[in-house]
């Protein structure tokens, strides 16, 4: 059997385009499944944020072992909710479970280094925990960050005159007077009379 010239011209036209229809068809599966992935994960992160804030009304209602659960769920689905992570860290302490609190605290200040307020939390709950040297590793990360941070130089004060470290708290109350300066109150100055 001899094939012409035009015939293996037409196959090889009829092959090329069956090739482009079998590629659309592949890029439009490929498209399809790529848009079901995305919209179902915007749907769970979506769920995830409903049990958040039904959390946060269990949370007000006084349900705290119900808003744990949730929020616990709304994690595994959305780790990165800083919302929810707050809000586990200060249920968990209202509970009486510091070491749950300290574990939802510090992924906060993982995602937000710069978010201080989170360090403070911190340091009081390993106070609270009666880990001083814990609370002053979290006030020292304080103040390498910010420099001058009278907050941060206050608490490591009292945490170093609790432990009965009067040199390091003298040197804390030093800091905390040159920044102040004439505005230091009376009650700034009793540690030097002391």
């Amino acid at each position: 059997m001899e094939v012409t010239g035009s015939e293996l011209a037409i196959l090889s036209f009829s092959l090329g385009a069956a090739m482009v229809i079998l590629g659309t068809l592949v890029k439009d599966v490929t498209s399809a499944s790529r848009t079901w992935r995305e919209r179902r994960e915007r749907q769970r992160r979506e769920a995830a944020k409903a049990r958040a804030a039904r959390a946060g009304e269990l949370v007000q209602r006084g349900m705290l072992q119900d808003a744990v659960r949730e929020l616990t769920r709304s994690l595994s689905v959305n780790p990165d909710d800083r919302e929810a992570l707050d809000l586990l860290a200060s249920t968990q302490e209202e509970l009486g479970n510091p070491l749950e609190a300290v574990k939802a605290l510090t992924r906060v200040k993982q995602m937000e280094p710069s978010d201080l307020s989170s360090y403070f939390r911190l340091s009081r709950l390993y106070r609270k925990m009666n880990d001083p040297e814990a609370a002053l590793h979290v006030l020292s990360a304080v103040e390498s960050a910010e420099g001058e941070n009278p907050r941060a130089w206050e608490e490591i004060r009292d945490i170093r005159l609790s432990r009965g470290e009067a040199v390091p708290a003298y040197n804390e109350q030093k800091q905390l007077m040159k920044l102040r300066g004439k505005d230091a109150a009376a009650a700034d100055t009793m540690l030097f009379h002391a």
